[in-house]
């Protein structure tokens, strides 16, 4: 009779999606905010935000082009798109937000101000300095 052992709760993937899924909310939701009021949290929180202009929708976002993007494991980022390559085709993200905890640095950037919808990305940073797409959801786009 074989005992089936369990994995620990912090070795399963869901575990981690949550987190990322928190983490990127409260991230985003905190906007442009760059106080830095709870110093007794582990986790390092720096926010900058774009103002929005002509120029950062120059290219619209279409249901395509945001199912073409292609996400990456969702701890590390490996194999997902890189956040230059996005920029560079959608322009700079009407918010972004960077999130260090631990070992993991997280960006969230967010395309709120389209025409057609939103979309919110998360990054996750490389060694060498580069950021991949680890996660992503879309809202009305058509």
């Amino acid at each position: 009779m074989k005992d089936k052992v369990k994995k620990p709760f912090y070795k399963r993937i869901w575990v981690w999606v949550i987190a990322l899924l928190v983490i990127g909310g409260i991230a985003s939701s905190q906007g442009s905010s760059t106080s830095d009021s709870s110093s007794s949290s582990s986790a390092k929180s720096s926010s900058v935000s774009s103002a929005s202009s002509s120029s950062v929708t120059s290219q619209k976002w279409t249901l395509a082009d945001y199912d073409a993007l292609a996400v990456g494991d969702t701890l590390s980022g490996v194999g997902g798109a890189n956040y230059d390559d996005i920029v560079a085709k959608f322009g700079k993200p009407d918010t972004s937000s960077d999130t260090q905890s631990g070992d993991y640095s997280m960006r969230s950037a967010d395309w709120t101000s389209l025409t057609d919808g939103s979309v919110f990305l998360t990054f996750t940073k490389q060694a060498d300095g580069t950021w991949l797409l680890s996660s992503k959801t879309s809202s009305d786009l058509k």
